[in-house]
């Protein structure tokens, strides 16, 4: 009896302390078995999910040491990216996100220069359609064939995004003709990463109309029409066809074209397709936005507003300051009347009529001079103006041009090495304490002056603002408490992958400069105070997917107001920034599982499934591939 007492009152101990609160009795009640079963998942789940972040962590630092291994092989670098962007994409993406500020230069300015130049020789070429105008009237059907097949392939079931390139641009990367394949490819897997799209979901597209470099119709790689370029009726037919196609098979997503030099007929068909169909020439349009944005940082920074800003709250750029700017843009016709419209439409949205708008802002041709009323090769433009007369018989001298309107914001596109040499920087310098310079050109030898001269003529104190450089290095002016200065690149990579977020959430039927306005106002906000500091206006690449982000939620607010949206998206802010991530975060479909190797061995391991195919390569790495 005494040995039954004991035994109760054990149990009763027991169940005291194993009912001690109402989440202990219910787990009470659960089979052991079913409890040690889920905690078992559970605990499979994190230590899988764990083990995938730690292998993908490692696969890409691997990737970027094998990268930066190469140096200044720009060719070697990028027959490693073609080769990634055609066999593992997903993988591709999620590294380009994850080390942006580091990648960044390997994709504009002289490194895509010196990758597409021996694109040729590429072993392995991602997928890019080409396009010529002696086959102009059959580009509908295999553009149909070909949307169909990424319709299938894809898990989203659509096409994102449509990349254009015509193998013309002088100002960076020069005439490729169909060998600027490579640059629509870099412009599609940015696209990609940046934006959420899966990289079978973004059309690559190069249109082949000639090429006026000789070397690249001697050389035996080039598989494009080996005559001069043609800028006639049917190259506008060409262009004509594809974006009515466009039109037709992807309506409602961005097409992203690269035509800085479209000539009179071409852009009077891209500017008609631009009010039915989202068109954004990166030539022009990525160019004026940037310009843009430079110049409201300039005007946030001169006004001493340098604090932080929360994304909730409303900035408005000092607006007395931008209309006390005298500008002064040198460069092609079509490039600087971009951006001096975008100028213009700006100053127009805050109030100032046309003609004050006009009045400040200076073009100059570097063959024909300053745009003035006696030019007659620019009668068209409402640009020009009564010349000075201290300017009779100097309108084609900048430092003179300089000086005579009093310029304080100067405008590089020309890509002429030295046209802003040291009389035009320390006149730039009297006219203005903080004198604005923007250089587009992202390619060393185009660029008009580098930071460096630009801080060492203007007294060396850093105060020049500078914008612009391919891959600029630190620059320590006298006088700045040693504080190295490192300006920021003048690349529309900043705000073209929002565009493309933007109009595929959105369903954008046209891009207005409205939304060019509103994305280099958003930009221009998000420098940081330790960016200013330094001597940068924008924000670091690192911050390119919250940027991405932010500039789509900003472009989304215009395109409601302008009544051009075509899908239901939420109308809070912090609910769009919401449904914006939730579409940029990459969702690799669930039967991909991918890994990466990479070790210096001669041949190429691809396992599918269950098979093994060895391919030799010499100076090729070791990747497996399981699927």
């Amino acid at each position: 009896q005494r040995q039954r007492q004991r035994q109760r009152q054990r149990q009763r101990q027991g169940q005291r302390q194993l009912v001690g609160n109402y989440q202990a009795r219910r787990y009470c009640k659960m089979k052991p078995s079913a409890a040690g079963l889920i905690l078992s998942a559970l605990c499979f789940l994190c230590l899988q999910q764990n083990f995938s972040h730690a292998r993908r962590r490692q696969s890409h630092k691997d990737l970027l040491t094998k990268i930066e291994e190469q140096k200044t092989d720009y060719f070697q670098i990028h027959s490693i990216l073609s080769e990634l962007h055609r066999r593992q994409p997903l993988f591709l993406t999620s590294f380009l996100r994850e080390n942006m500020e580091q990648m960044a230069k390997y994709y504009h300015g002289h490194a895509i220069q010196a990758a597409c130049e021996r694109y040729g020789e590429i072993p392995e070429k991602a997928d890019v359609m080409h396009f010529d105008m002696y086959h102009a009237r059959k580009i509908e059907g295999v553009l149909a064939s070909h949307v169909r097949k990424i319709k299938e392939e894809t898990k989203r079931g659509e096409v994102q995004t449509v990349v254009v390139a015509d193998g013309e641009d002088t100002l960076d990367v020069g005439d490729l003709g169909t060998w600027s394949a490579g640059l629509a490819m870099s412009r599609g897997i940015l696209h990609a990463a940046m934006a959420g799209f899966h990289p079978k979901a973004v059309l690559c597209i190069v249109l082949d109309s000639g090429t006026d470099n000789e070397k690249m119709r001697v050389n035996p790689n080039y598989r494009g029409n080996a005559h001069r370029r043609r800028r006639g009726d049917e190259v506008a037919f060409l262009w004509d066809e594809l974006l009515r196609s466009l039109r037709m098979l992807t309506p409602h997503v961005l097409i992203h074209i690269d035509c800085p030099n479209p000539g009179d007929r071409i852009s009077k068909v891209i500017d008609d397709h631009s009010k039915v169909s989202p068109i954004f020439n990166d030539g022009l349009d990525g160019r004026a936005t940037i310009v843009l944005s430079a110049v409201l940082a300039m005007t946030r920074v001169r006004s001493d507003d340098t604090k932080d800003f929360h994304m909730d709250q409303v900035w408005k750029p000092p607006v007395p300051m931008i209309m006390k700017e005298v500008f002064l843009l040198y460069g092609p016709r079509y490039l600087i009347e971009s951006i001096a419209n975008l100028l213009v439409s700006t100053l127009e949205d805050i109030g100032v009529p046309t003609p004050i708008a006009i009045k400040d802002i200076w073009l100059m041709d570097p063959k024909m001079g300053l745009y003035s009323l006696e030019d007659r090769h620019h009668h068209r433009s409402r640009f020009r103006k009564p010349l000075p007369s201290k300017l009779r018989g100097l309108h084609l001298n900048v430092s003179a041009v300089v000086e005579g309107i009093r310029a304080t914001i100067l405008v590089g596109a020309s890509g002429i090495r030295g046209a802003f040499d040291r009389d035009v920087l320390k006149l730039l310098h009297n006219n203005h304490q903080r004198p604005g310079i923007i250089i587009l050109s992202n390619t060393p030898g185009r660029a008009e002056c580098s930071p460096a001269d630009t801080w060492h003529h203007t007294t060396g104190n850093g105060k020049t603002l500078y914008v612009g450089g391919d891959d600029p290095q630190p620059y320590r002016p006298v006088g700045h408490d040693g504080l190295a200065l490192i300006p920021s690149r003048a690349s529309s990579l900043f705000v073209f992958p929002g565009f493309s977020l933007a109009t595929y959430a959105a369903g954008i039927s046209s891009i207005t400069p409205g939304m060019l306005q509103a994305a280099a106002e958003t930009l221009a906000r998000m420098a940081s105070i330790d960016d200013i500091t330094c001597g940068s206006l924008f924000p670091s690449l690192s911050l390119l997917k919250d940027i991405s982000i932010r500039i789509a939620a900003e472009i989304i607010r215009v395109a409601e107001r302008q009544k051009k949206t075509n899908k239901i998206v939420p109308e809070g802010y912090r609910e769009l920034l919401s449904h914006l991530q939730s579409l940029q975060d990459l969702s690799p479909d669930d039967d991909l599982h991918f890994s990466y190797s990479w070790e210096e061995a001669g041949k190429q391991e691809v396992k599918i499934a269950t098979e093994e195919v060895s391919l030799a390569e010499s100076g090729s790495l070791t990747r497996r591939l399981e699927l």
